[in-house]
């Protein structure tokens, strides 16, 4: 009996090991992919700016009520400086201009583009000298490529000369994501991964 109690106990550990991490892709897929969908109706009854200001609003205040709740201590002046960079990064640019950029564009070509994001971590690392793993740069190129299969009735649209505004939006966007991503990686140091959540909210 001692015997079963404890196998039974390790099948736990191992189903809540695999199972929550699993949950959470499902999650993150969900609301990812819903996002530009999400922001091409947006902007069909408010100005981008009004609706991405809106949104941050409602999530910040949320993530607020989360750390009074939890009672998590407060960043500390150089967090701040760090929270004030990704904030201008993430939120301001990469939100706010992907936003704005679907104003102009199908929400299916804002997908694709949005997908470049982890290639342009890949690119930004080579420029400053960083290796990166084949296996990686095979995994990015057939991610990248599986989106395009996903949505290639909107392949087209890259052709479109009334979507090239948008597209420039949308591409800078994904650049400033990535240069987000690459920051917080480099000022990981004693820095709470709470601070650093993404815009996704």
């Amino acid at each position: 009996m001692a015997y079963f109690s404890v196998f039974h106990n390790y099948i736990q550990q191992k189903k809540n090991a695999i199972g929550l991490p699993i949950l959470a892709l499902i999650w993150i897929s969900f609301f990812w992919g819903t996002t530009w969908i999400a922001s091409k109706e947006g902007v069909k009854h408010m100005p981008p700016m009004q609706l991405v200001a809106l949104r941050q609003l409602f999530g910040g205040l949320l993530y607020l009520l989360y750390f009074l709740i939890k009672k998590h201590p407060w960043p500390n002046k150089r967090q701040w400086r760090t929270i004030l960079v990704l904030s201008v990064l993430n939120f301001m640019l990469s939100n706010g201009l992907s936003t704005w950029g679907v104003k102009y564009i199908s929400s299916g070509l804002g997908a694709i583009i949005g997908s470049i994001f982890p290639l342009w971590i890949v690119i930004i690392s080579l420029f400053r000298g960083q290796k990166t793993s084949w296996k990686a740069v095979v995994g990015l190129i057939v991610a990248f490529g599986g989106i395009c299969v996903i949505f290639y009735d909107y392949l087209n649209d890259f052709l479109r000369p009334e979507f090239r505004f948008g597209i420039l939006l949308s591409v800078i966007a994904t650049f400033t994501w990535a240069l987000s991503s690459i920051y917080i990686k480099e000022n990981k140091t004693n820095f709470n991964p709470y601070f650093s959540l993404d815009y996704k909210c």
